[in-house]
């Protein structure tokens, strides 16, 4: 019942986002079950929007919440225990892709990243990538509205797996996003930097490190 169940959802989410399954390879350990799934796709010649791209002046802009799949993953872990869990563990369990938004992304981003690693961290890729500093007020993020009852600031906009996108944005083209979006502070000429407006967060990392 449960692997019916499994390729059932697999094959419902191909049909969603017009994907299908090549092939694949059966192996086994004595430990839990662990499926892998690696995902290939194409871009159009000159299409990719880029770390490197941002421009001095761009606003720096969040397509969505952040901090919530972290707290999805202290409650998988025991550490913080909700009252209503649903909808965090649900932010770390399904992620949902940006797909119907790309467009939009390609005709107007300067640059982009996926928030995986931590909004600090993969905002900071497209700063360090396109030589520039990067200025933001900690209370433009946004989070959910009882994100702050569980966890630290400092925490939610490092913790990563969020897999939103964070995208610099010229002020006219702003207007022509045509997705819900936040900004959140922007982009400046300089030395690569982090720098906050108003309060500025204590923090011990930027995000995941993969090494």
């Amino acid at each position: 019942e449960w692997v019916q169940a499994f390729t059932n959802a697999l094959a419902a989410d191909q049909k969603e986002f017009s994907i299908f399954c090549s092939g694949g390879d059966t192996t086994s350990i004595n430990g839990p079950l662990s499926i892998s799934i690696t995902a290939l796709g194409l871009v159009p010649t000159g299409k990719a929007v880029k770390r490197s791209g941002a421009k001095a002046g761009d606003y720096i802009v969040l397509t969505g919440l952040v901090g919530d799949a972290w707290i999805g993953l202290e409650i998988l872990r025991g550490n913080i225990k909700p009252e209503h869990p649903q909808s965090f563990l649900n932010a770390y369990r399904r992620p949902m892709p940006h797909t119907k938004i790309v467009a939009s992304v390609r005709a107007y981003a300067h640059a982009a990243a996926d928030v995986s690693d931590g909004l600090i961290a993969d905002m900071m890729h497209i700063a360090t990538a396109s030589h520039l500093a990067a200025v933001i007020a900690a209370d433009k993020i946004p989070l959910s509205p009882q994100a702050l009852d569980y966890a630290r600031l400092e925490d939610l906009i490092t913790g990563g797996d969020d897999y939103q996108l964070v995208l610099a944005v010229s002020p006219e083209n702003l207007q022509r996003l045509d997705f819900p979006h936040f900004v959140i502070g922007r982009f400046e000429a300089g030395e690569t930097a982090l720098k906050f407006e108003g309060k500025k967060p204590d923090l011990k990392q930027t995000g995941w490190s993969h090494f």
